[in-house]
């Protein structure tokens, strides 16, 4: 008895540092983003702020779920309609448009659905679901990505001006090994 708790310990110990070395892995990353963003910086104004984000870092696995992404922030979004026409559409009073750009790769998993319902930002304490508005003006399609497969798209939310600090999450199930990495 005494060995299987000293394995289990050891797994214990084991799964704590890796989740440690993988926020600290995470850091590291939006550290070198931010940078990189500064020195690529243009001398033109831009209304595109960088929030800053985190996420449930996931252990890694022989599957896996990759979401990478981008966010900013945009008082309004604009879009060309099939008349091509151009549309603008303002916040909410108090608001702002959470533009989240994804990239997400099934490793392993039969499927992945990626409905824009299962997605979700928190922000102070709040979680707040996709803008409806803005489902078919941004390339997202509610679709399951098959083992090996990629997606590409973007996806609004509207949450409050002052938010600086979001949290992503997927809603659907916790049975899926989602490695989130902001690029």
């Amino acid at each position: 008895m005494k060995l299987y708790l000293k394995i289990l310990i050891g797994i214990l110990i084991g799964i704590v540092l890796l989740h440690a070395f993988l926020i600290i892995m995470g850091s590291i990353g939006s550290l070198q983003s931010i940078q990189n963003q500064n020195a690529n910086n243009s001398p033109k104004a831009t209304t595109k702020t960088r929030p800053t984000v985190t996420s449930q870092p996931a252990l890694t696995s022989s599957h896996s779920i990759i979401i990478s992404y981008s966010i900013t922030t945009e008082p309004y979004y604009t879009w060309i309609g099939k008349s091509g026409n151009n549309y603008y559409q303002q916040a909410d009073s108090g608001k702002v448009f959470l533009e989240v750009n994804m990239t997400i790769t099934n490793n392993g998993y039969d499927s992945f659905k990626i409905n824009p319902f299962y997605f979700s930002v928190a922000t102070n304490n709040v979680k707040y679901s996709y803008d409806s508005g803005t489902f078919s003006l941004h390339k997202w399609d509610t679709l399951d990505i098959l083992n090996g497969e990629t997606f590409v798209g973007t996806i609004l939310f509207q949450v409050p001006a002052s938010s600086s600090s979001f949290t992503l999450g997927y809603d659907q199930s916790s049975n899926f090994n989602i490695v989130w990495t902001q690029t």
